[in-house]
């Protein structure tokens, strides 16, 4: 049991569906659930497609035991994989909402990341700037930016708005761009220290095989500093919102315990691993208390699901 909730990416379902749904409750609008099951089982299937359908020769230095149940339960996550695709295509063809195509076509952007697509045969992933942009880009467009155009909010008076649920946003009603712009910023920055950490624990195969990642160059005290940068923008950019108007302070307060948290656990994650230059130990790969760790890290980018549920009980 512990094995598949470390090493199956199953929490990812949970963790994108409670971004998805506290972004939006944070600013004011809510979001069908067939856009929150789209998003959810759409980032699943990326991350199963990187560790599963392609090969990610990295992976046998930096998490050997995920390589391996991998090759021990294929048959069930590939299962699984075909399953979840079969519930997207039922949602679009049951649910023929236009917005569930432009959906599928943000999702299109993730679903490149692994493929050697770039010249000289190689990944998306395996250039530094571009895999954490095309992670941004996924979380953020499809999390974040794409659901308050289509749904509500950022309606020409800032962050206050409709809760429009069933289709697009009136076309002939503009967004406020300022306002979704600060809003999508202080979403990445509340991200990234996820993917700090994560390129932090996978120097070595990264390092070794040619691997995109912004850290390795890095000392374990840049890699801290950097997320303390990430966290102190979050906090002055939930402030700019706070200033812009139509956000309850609570719903900003509870929110900066999921970025706060974030940051810290980041940080401890960051320290333990160890100095720069690459140690010996990371050659062997992450450990179990690593994986672990990265886990309980996805589920505070979840964390905003408590927002959400704030806001339903406000409403």
């Amino acid at each position: 049991m512990w094995r598949w909730l470390v090493f199956s990416d199953l929490h990812i379902l949970f963790v994108a569906a409670g971004w998805t749904l506290g972004s939006a409750a944070l600013v004011g609008f809510q979001v069908p659930w067939e856009y929150v099951t789209l998003s959810s089982v759409g980032a699943f299937l990326i991350y199963r497609l990187d560790h599963l359908v392609m090969e990610s020769p990295e992976d046998i230095l930096n998490a050997p035991e995920r390589v391996a149940f991998r090759e021990q339960n294929r048959s069930v996550l590939m299962g699984l994989a075909v399953f979840l695709v079969a519930c997207v295509l039922a949602l679009v063809v049951f649910f023929p909402n236009p917005w569930l195509w432009i959906a599928l076509l943000v999702g299109l952007i993730g679903i490149l990341y692994p493929f050697r697509v770039l010249p000289g045969a190689r990944r998306p992933k395996d250039i530094a700037w571009l895999k954490t942009a095309m992670i941004v880009v996924c979380w953020i467009g499809g999390g974040v930016v794409l659901p308050a155009v289509l749904f509500g909010s950022f309606w020409t008076t800032g962050m206050t708005g409709s809760t429009g649920v069933t289709g697009l946003a009136d076309a002939t009603t503009l967004v406020d761009a300022g306002a979704l712009v600060v809003f999508a910023v202080q979403r990445a920055v509340y991200i990234l220290p996820n993917l700090i950490v994560a390129d932090w624990l996978d120097r070595a195969g990264d390092e070794n095989l040619s691997g995109g990642n912004l850290t390795l160059t890095w000392s374990d005290t840049q890699a801290r500093k950097a997320i303390t940068t990430c966290w102190i923008a979050a906090a002055i950019l939930s402030c700019t919102m706070w200033y812009m108007g139509g956000i309850a302070p609570g719903l900003l307060i509870l929110d900066g315990v999921g970025y706060t948290s974030l940051a810290l656990m980041g940080t401890a994650l960051i320290r333990k691993r160890g100095q720069s230059p690459i140690q010996e130990s990371n050659v062997a790969g992450e450990s179990r208390n690593d994986a672990a760790g990265m886990v309980w890290l996805d589920m505070w980018v979840g964390f905003p699901v408590v927002v959400w549920m704030a806001w339903r009980l406000m409403h």
